[in-house]
C-alpha cells in the first residue's frame, strides 16, 4: 500500500498519543509544534522521494538495515525525540503507519491547542439555529474553535449556563432570582429596585424560554480560552463524544421524573452511573462515561444534596476485590472534573467503612463506592444487596443508560426497595431515551438504517421493529453474508451464521410484503485470512471465490449506500460496514460515516448506536458532526428493538 494513502488506525493514534505526551513533557506546546513540523517534513520528502517511500513501506528491507538509514538520513536534521520515534516504529513493524501517524498526531494536536469545549446548559432544548448562534458568539469571543455539549436542566427556568473547564458562567433565571431574593432579604426594597434595574439593562429575559446572556457574559469569558488540563490518570484528557450536534431533544417526552425536579437540599442521593471506562495500565484511556455523569452530579452537589455514586467496572468474578477492577482511578478523575476531592472510602461497596462514610457526609459532598460487581448479589439483581444500598440514600436518580437494559441490582431491585422515595432519570439518561423514543415515534422521511456489525443475530430484533417505520435499510458488515447465503449467493469463508438463515429468509420476504427497501453490499473487500495485512486482499462482485472472506463493503455499494444516505432526513446506524480498526478494511465503514456527517450538515437527524459505532465516528474524527452518539450499545440496540426497560419503568412518573 502506497504511504500517502495509509489511514490511522488504532494503533496509528495510540503512538500518536504517546508521542503528544512526550514532546509536551519535554517541551509543552512549542516542542509539540516542533514535533508536528518534523513529521510532516519526513512525509513531503517520502511524497517526493520514491526510493525513500520504498524504504517506509517495503517489507523486504529488515529492521536493522531500515534502522540505519533512517539514523543516516535523519541525525540532526529531527530532535533527539522524532528520530527516537522513528526507530520506535520501525522495531515494532509499524514504521509503513508514519502517515496514519502523523494525521493522528496533527488531530491531537488541533484538540489540544486549537479548540475550546463549552458545556452550555438551557432550560429547555435549544434548537439547531439557536445552537449555531450560540456556537458563533462563543467562537468570537474566545479565538478559537469550539466544540458545543449543549445539556438541559429545567430548575434553571430560562437563561444560559456556561461551563469552560472548571470554571461556570451562570446566566440563569434561577441564580438571578435568588439574587433579587438575597438583595430583598438583606438589603431591602431599594436594593431589589437596583437589582431589577441591571437585570433588564442586561437584557435578561424573565420568560422560561431559553435566551442569549448578556453579552458581558461573553467578554467575561476571553481569559477562559485555554484547552482541557493534563490529568494525571488519564494523561492529556480525552474529549468526550458530542451529546447533540444539529438536533435538539424537542418531543416525545419521556413521562419520567427528571433530576432536575428532585429537591436534593440536605438529602442523601444514591446516583446510579456508568463508570465503566476503558483502562491500560492502571490509566484511564477513555473518559466520556465519567465526563457525561457530570452534569447530574453537579446539579445534586451544586444544590446542597449529597451525592452518593454507585457503579460497576469490567467482569470481576463477585467474589470480592479485585484491584484491576477497582474503580478508585475513576474517583480519582471525577474529582478532577469537578474541581473537588471525592471520597472513596473502602474496597467493599457495602461495608462499615463504606456506611460511615456515607453517614459523615455534608451537603455539597460526592462519594464513589467501590465496584458493585465485587459482590455476586448485583448481577444476580438480590434484594438483600440492593436493600443494604437502598438503605444509605433519600432518593434514587438512574444516570447509566449503558446497563438500563439489564435487570442488575442497583438497575432493579434498588429503586423497587426506595419505593415511596423519590426515583428520578439523570440528565444523560433523560437525553438518551428522549432523543433515541423522538426519533423512532415520528422521523423525518426518508427515514434510513444502517446495520452492520458481526451477527444477524443481535440486530434481528430491530430490522423487524424497524421495518414498518423505514424507507430504506442498509446491511453491511458480516451480518450481511448470512443474507446473501440465504439468497443463494456464494459468500466464500465469510462469517454466515446457519442457525438463522431461516430468519433471514424470512426477512428477505417480509421486505418484499412491506414498503421499505433492503439494500445488500454488491461488492466486498475480502482476504484469504482473518488478519489485517498478511492475507491476499481483492474485491470481488456479486459472489466471493472460496478461500476468500467478506471483511469490508466494496467500493460500489460504498457509493450506492453514501448515495441513499445523502438523501436522508433521519438516519439510525448501529453497527460497522467491516473490520474497521485494520486499515485495510475501515474504508466501507468511514465512508458511510462520513455520507452520514455530510446528510447532518444538510439538515439529517442522525444517531449513532452506541459501541462500535460510536467508536468508529471517534475513530474517524466524525463524532462532532452527527447529531447524537449514544454511550450505551446494548441498550441502544434494545431501543431501536421497541423493548422497554424495567429500570426506567421503575421510575417515578412525571406529573
Amino acid at each position: 500500500m502506497p504511504l500517502v494513502d495509509t489511514q490511522p488506525d488504532a494503533v496509528a493514534r495510540m503512538y500518536a498519543k504517546s508521542l503528544y505526551e512526550l514532546a509536551e513533557g519535554k517541551g509543552g506546546r512549542a516542542a509539540v509544534e516542533a514535533t508536528l513540523g518534523e513529521l510532516e517534513e519526513i512525509l513531503d520528502l517520502a511524497r517526493g522521494d520514491a526510493k525513500f517511500a520504498e524504504l517506509l513501506t517495503s517489507r523486504a528491507i529488515n529492521a536493522e538495515k531500515r534502522d540505519g538509514s533512517l539514523t543516516r538520513i535523519f541525525k540532526g536534521r529531527v530532535s533527539d525525540l522524532t528520530l527516537s520515534f522513528l526507530r520506535v516504529l520501525n522495531d515494532k513493524g509499524r514504521i509503513s503507519a508514519i502517515t496514519g501517524v502523523v494525521a493522528a498526531f496533527d488531530s491531537i494536536v488541533q484538540d489540544k491547542l486549537g479548540r475550546v469545549e463549552v458545556d452550555v446548559f438551557t432550560a429547555e432544548p435549544m434548537d439547531a439555529s439557536a445552537l449555531a448562534s450560540l456556537k458563533g458568539r462563543l467562537r468570537q469571543a474566545l479565538g478559537k474553535d469550539v466544540i458545543v455539549h449543549p445539556y438541559t436542566d429545567a430548575a434553571m427556568i430560562g437563561g444560559v449556563k456556561l461551563r469552560i473547564g472548571d470554571r461556570l458562567i451562570d446566566g440563569s433565571i434561577a441564580t438571578q432570582l435568588r439574587q433579587v431574593k438575597d438583595a430583598l432579604d438583606h438589603d431591602g426594597a431599594a436594593a431589589l429596585r437596583s437589582r431589577i434595574g441591571s437585570m433588564i439593562e442586561g437584557g435578561v429575559d424573565l420568560g422560561t424560554a431559553p435566551v442569549v446572556t448578556p453579552s458581558a457574559t461573553f467578554d467575561a469569558i476571553h481569559s477562559m480560552a485555554v484547552p482541557h488540563a493534563e490529568s494525571p490518570t488519564t494523561g492529556p484528557a480525552v474529549k468526550p463524544l458530542p451529546v447533540t450536534a444539529a438536533a435538539p431533544m424537542a418531543g416525545a417526552p419521556i413521562h419520567k421524573k427528571t433530576v432536575a425536579s428532585l429537591n436534593p437540599t440536605g438529602k442523601r442521593v444514591l446516583i446510579r452511573v456508568d463508570f465503566n471506562v476503558p483502562l491500560e495500565d492502571g490509566r484511564i484511556t477513555d473518559d466520556r462515561r465519567i465526563r457525561e455523569a457530570v452534569p447530574t452530579i453537579r446539579s445534586v452537589m451544586d444544590r446542597g444534596g449529597r451525592a452518593i455514586l454507585v457503579s460497576h467496572m469490567g467482569r470481576p468474578e463477585g467474589k470480592g476485590y479485585e484491584a484491576e477492577y477497582s474503580l478508585k482511578v475513576a474517583a480519582t478523575r471525577l474529582g478532577e472534573l469537578l474541581g473537588k476531592p471525592v471520597g472513596f472510602p473502602s474496597q467493599d461497596c457495602t461495608d462499615a467503612a463504606a456506611a460511615a462514610a456515607v453517614a459523615a457526609m455534608k451537603d455539597g459532598e460526592v462519594v464513589l463506592l467501590e465496584n458493585l460487581r465485587f459482590h455476586k448479589g448485583e448481577k444476580k439483581g438480590d434484594p438483600a444487596f440492593a436493600a443494604k444500598l437502598a438503605a444509605y440514600a433519600d432518593a434514587y436518580v438512574n444516570d447509566a443508560f449503558g446497563t438500563c437494559h439489564r435487570p442488575d441490582a442497583s438497575m432493579v431491585a434498588v429503586p423497587k426497595a426506595m419505593a415511596g422515595k423519590p426515583r428520578v432519570c439523570g440528565f444523560l439518561v433523560e437525553r438518551e431515551i428522549r432523543f433515541l423514543s423522538a426519533t423512532l415515534a415520528n422521523p423525518g422521511k426518508p427515514f434510513v438504517v444502517v446495520l452492520g456489525g458481526a451477527k444477524v443475530s443481535d440486530k434481528l430484533g430491530a430490522i423487524e421493529n424497524l421495518l414498518p417505520k423505514a424507507d430504506t435499510i442498509l446491511v453491511g458488515g458480516a451480518m450481511a453474508y448470512t443474507f446473501l447465503a440465504a439468497m443463494g449467493k456464494n459468500v466464500g469463508n465469510s462469517k454466515v451464521e446457519p442457525d438463522r438463515l431461516a430468519d433471514a429468509k424470512r426477512i428477505i420476504d417480509l421486505d418484499k410484503k412491506l414498503k421499505v427497501e433492503i439494500l445488500y453490499p454488491v461488492d466486498h473487500v475480502c482476504s484469504s485470512q482473518f488478519a489485517e495485512s498478511t492475507g491476499d486482499i481483492e474485491v470481488f462482485e456479486d459472489t466471493i471465490k472460496d478461500g476468500y472472506m467478506g471483511l469490508d463493503i466494496g467500493p460500489k455499494t460504498q457509493t450506492k449506500f453514501a448515495l441513499v444516505l445523502r438523501k436522508a432526513k433521519t438516519i439510525v446506524w448501529n453497527g460497522p460496514m467491516g473490520v474497521f480498526e485494520w486499515s485495510p478494511f475501515s474504508q466501507g465503514t468511514r465512508q458511510v460515516a462520513k455520507a452520514i456527517a455530510e446528510a447532518t450538515k444538510t439538515g439529517a437527524v442522525s444517531i449513532v448506536g452506541g459501541g462500535d459505532s460510536a467508536a468508529a465516528v471517534d475513530a474517524f474524527g466524525l463524532a462532532d458532526q452527527m447529531s447524537h452518539v449514544s454511550t450505551g450499545g446494548g441498550a441502544s440496540l434494545e431501543m431501536l428493538e421497541g423493548k422497554k426497560f424495567e429500570s426506567v419503568e421503575l421510575l417515578d412518573a412525571a406529573n
